[in-house]
């Protein structure tokens, strides 16, 4: 596993590396919901992800977390790959979001935690609030979708998206 310092250096990145980070986190909700629903999601979830190079990470990781039996597994082996790819700044900070998450959800760590704590966490004071809201919306969207499935299917807007 990686030291302090090593993490600490590689973990530096810009505001634009942060922003492009927080599109990793839109993906992480959506798949934490899909789990609830079963295997074939996340299978059809990880083979569109793997299509798309900036997604190739991430649907490997996905793969990993339907195969793998704890999160110790996944930690040990995206953290490798991570590592040997020599990423630094925005990618390695997408890849630590990735491993983390999915290895907490592995775990049944309660998703209010990992989304509204342990996600952000990794963002730094100025973003945390932007990574947990991206939570916050998705789940506030799957309220109103399960509330008003008519208006969500033909994407009216409701008095309670605010």
């Amino acid at each position: 596993m990686m030291d302090t310092g090593f993490f600490a250096q590689r973990l530096q990145c810009s505001r634009n590396d942060k922003e492009e980070a927080l599109k990793v986190v839109t993906e992480l909700v959506d798949i934490a919901y899909l789990s609830q629903g079963g295997v074939k999601a996340l299978d059809e979830k990880a083979s569109a992800l793997k299509q798309t190079p900036a997604g190739r990470f991430l649907g490997k990781a996905l793969q990993l977390y339907m195969e793998a039996k704890n999160g110790s597994q996944i930690r040990r082996v995206l953290y490798n790959l991570i590592v040997s790819s020599n990423w630094t700044g925005g990618l390695f900070l997408q890849g630590i979001v990735i491993t983390e998450a999915l290895a907490a959800l592995l775990e049944k760590e309660d998703m209010d935690f990992v989304f509204t704590f342990l996600v952000p966490s990794f963002f730094g004071i100025d973003y945390e609030g932007r990574a947990a809201d991206i939570y916050h919306d998705f789940k506030q969207q799957r309220l109103v979708a399960m509330m008003m499935p008519e208006a969500a299917e033909n994407g009216e807007s409701s008095a309670y998206e605010a």
